[in-house]
């Protein structure tokens, strides 16, 4: 092997060595792209489902007041059916347990 041949062979060495180097930073470069685009869409994705969590939670707690109203209408009509009930038979009730009283 002659000198040329050394010198050419140490030329593409360097030339290698070069090309590797800056493939190598292309592929960090890639990599920290891909994190970060990565990191983007996972806080995107946290976002939306935060987002329709929190919709839920207002859709339930508006459907937790309608039950409520009804819930208390229906014990405020039962409650007024009751008091009738025993408005309408306390008398015959007081007549009926003294009447077992005294038998």
């Amino acid at each position: 092997m002659g000198i040329d041949e050394i010198k050419e062979l140490i030329n593409l060495d360097l030339c290698v060595q070069e090309n590797l180097e800056i493939r190598h930073n292309e592929k960090n470069a890639l990599k920290l792209n891909l994190e970060n685009e990565k990191r983007e869409l996972s806080e995107e994705a946290w976002a939306k489902i935060k987002e329709k969590v929190k919709q839920s939670k207002l859709e339930l707690d508006e459907q937790i007041k309608m039950n409520e109203a009804l819930n208390k209408k229906f014990l405020d009509e039962n409650i007024k059916k009751l008091e009738d009930i025993y408005n309408n038979k306390y008398d015959e009730w007081v007549e009926l347990l003294f009447n077992k009283c005294i038998d």
